[in-house]
């Protein structure tokens, strides 16, 4: 679970949907798979992520405003499916979030 949510961070971090919206057709495409893949994990996962990586998960999916990258396609329910489980996670360990990650939970919800 920590993978997951690491490598989605690290992917918002490096501004993915800049870089996936000027490649290539064949290449956005590889990028929306990939980034789908982690999404559908991370919805499966939910029970298993820290307070903290909740946090960081909910963060790096608004930051990367995956709805841009899935739009009506299939993905965009599976982006909705792991928001609303990460934000059902996410009100459980309110009382243990950080400040900090309060703070990204409520940006990322909002």
């Amino acid at each position: 679970s920590e993978e997951i949510a690491s490598t989605l961070w690290a992917m918002a971090k490096m501004d993915l949907v800049a870089r996936v919206l000027s490649e290539q057709p064949a290449a956005q495409q590889r990028s929306r798979r990939m980034v789908d893949a982690l999404v559908v994990a991370a919805a499966q996962q939910t029970e298993a992520f820290s307070p903290k990586e909740v946090a960081k998960l909910l963060w790096a999916i608004g930051k990367m405003r995956l709805e841009v990258l899935s739009g009506t396609e299939p993905e965009s329910e599976h982006v909705r499916v792991c928001v609303s489980n990460l934000g059902a996670r996410a009100a459980c360990y309110a009382p243990q979030l950080s400040a900090k990650e309060t703070a990204e939970v409520l940006w990322a919800l909002g």
